[in-house]
């Protein structure tokens, strides 16, 4: 299965993810594994149990199961732009394609 990691490198604010054209509600820079994996399923296209996220601030590992399964999946996107302190960002790499 995909994972991708995602890592965080702010003080406060928020960030988004954007997954094949639908864009998560705003995220806090500290957020929880869960509370990224609700915001992943609550997008159109990722189902509950699509997606589990581990790990702790400030860097997260996306796993892509379920439907998703063994498939090669589109790369996340991070908008960072509300970030603050440290580097502000949020960047998303894969960690293992998927396929």
């Amino acid at each position: 299965n995909e994972v991708q990691g995602l890592v965080v490198d702010a003080t406060g604010g928020t960030y988004t993810i954007t997954y094949a054209g639908q864009t998560t509600i705003a995220t806090a820079y500290n957020a929880t594994p869960a509370v990224i994996q609700t915001n992943l399923e609550n997008l159109s296209n990722i189902a509950v149990g699509d997606v589990v996220v581990s790990g702790a601030f400030p860097a997260y590992s996306v796993t892509f199961q379920g439907a998703l399964a063994n498939t090669n999946v589109g790369q996340m996107v991070a908008d960072d732009a509300l970030l603050t302190g440290g580097s502000s960002s949020a960047s998303v790499y894969t960690v293992h394609a998927g396929g």
